[in-house]
């Protein structure tokens, strides 16, 4: 180990007498100025480096050791707190992407919500039932999740979105009839905001550069199975009041589908009293 020091010293000694030789050298040789700064840059470049290989080819087995030591201890250190490295890593991936804010709501695995917070290690969320509701509930999240499972941002677009609304119904029912009545009470609940949405939809399609869908109801049929048929409507809406106005096109629908059976039924009725009142042929 001394030798190594005294071979260490040794170098470094002649690298800076061969440094200061060098730059005298150049100086007295070189009238340009700035071919001497190019020449000297160069030559001390050369000689500090051939100086660091000297060094390092001294110390070589000291380093392997030392080298072994520290990858022994990062790998404990690993396998102990990977958990804490991935929450981490995971909080750290979302502050760099900077996609994910508190009062965002978000779907990631099996939870869907709304972000009320987050720190190293969890992502505190408020969860959503199936129809949109709050439930009360709060989830934490590791966030080892943000990097092993996607994230999908519901609130993206900001004060207006786009949402799917789903209505399960028979394929031997009046699908035309049911297709017009929600509808219909789309085009009622969004009728207020359309107009703003639109220019919203307009002003993120600028920013991001991506074709966002037409705020226009609309519904798209999708089977599901022999005894099913999914009306689906696309549905836009305002980001914090999502919930309530699927609901109210929801009760629209179903009072348009009872509105229209309804309208049937008196002349039902009217046909079948006749019916009975007529005399029969056979009396």
């Amino acid at each position: 180990m001394s030798n190594n020091w005294v071979l260490s010293a040794l170098i470094l000694v002649a690298a800076f007498f061969l440094h200061r030789s060098l730059h005298l050298l150049l100086r007295k040789t070189l009238r340009d100025r700035d071919v001497a700064r190019t020449a000297l840059s160069v030559t001390s470049n050369i000689v500090w480096i051939f100086a660091g290989i000297l060094l390092l080819n001294t110390w070589m087995e000291q380093l392997r050791n030392l080298w072994l030591s520290l990858a022994a201890l990062g790998a404990g250190l690993a396998i102990v707190n990977k958990e804490l490295i991935m929450n981490m890593a995971g909080h750290f991936v979302r502050m760099a992407s900077g996609g994910l804010a508190t009062g965002d709501v978000i779907r990631i695995a099996n939870v869907t919500g709304k972000v009320l917070s987050y720190d190293l290690m969890n992502t505190k969320i408020l969860v959503m039932g199936p129809s949109g509701m709050f439930t009360g509930q709060v989830v934490l999240v590791p966030n080892n999740m943000l990097i092993t499972h996607p994230v999908h941002h519901l609130s993206f677009t900001g004060l207006y979105s786009v949402e799917a609304v789903r209505v399960p119904v028979s394929p031997d029912s009046d699908i035309a009839g049911h297709i017009d009545a929600l509808q219909a009470a789309a085009t009622v609940v969004s009728a207020p905001y359309l107009k703003e949405a639109q220019k919203h939809f307009n002003r993120v399609e600028r920013e991001i550069f991506v074709g966002l869908p037409t705020v226009e109801p609309k519904v798209f049929i999708e089977p599901v199975s022999e005894k099913q048929v999914d009306l689906v409507l696309r549905l836009a809406v305002t980001s914090d009041s999502r919930v309530a106005l699927t609901q109210e096109v929801l009760r629209r629908y179903y009072a348009n589908l009872k509105s229209k059976g309804d309208e049937g039924t008196p002349d039902a009725r009217s046909d079948k009293v006749e019916r009975l009142s007529a005399p029969s042929e056979h009396m």
